[in-house]
């Protein structure tokens, strides 16, 4: 599911249960980060990927310090699939 905006975000994941976020680094409202610390302050397990056009080693930092499992800098896509993968292989490994 996509949405628009943090507060859309929080609502849907409050109704929903989810196996992954991918969160953009750049929403309207709170950014992305924000809403990770969000997600963090209700579910810790979950994991998280930052995709962001912010580059610097802060903003990764800051991303990590958030709560975010991977961030990924904007425009390097081909690196979300595999993060997907191995982190979603990682969750049912914990289950297991």
């Amino acid at each position: 599911m996509a949405v628009q905006d943090t507060e859309s975000a929080l609502r849907l994941i409050e109704q929903e249960k989810f196996s992954l976020y991918i969160i953009d680094g750049q929403l309207p409202g709170v950014s992305g980060i924000g809403l990770c610390e969000e997600i963090r302050k209700h579910d810790k397990k979950t994991p998280v990927i930052i995709f962001s056009g912010h580059a610097f080693e802060s903003d990764r930092k800051a991303g990590m310090l958030a709560g975010a499992n991977v961030y990924i800098v904007k425009p390097h896509i081909s690196e979300v699939v595999p993060a997907v993968r191995r982190l979603l292989e990682e969750a049912r490994a914990r289950i297991s």
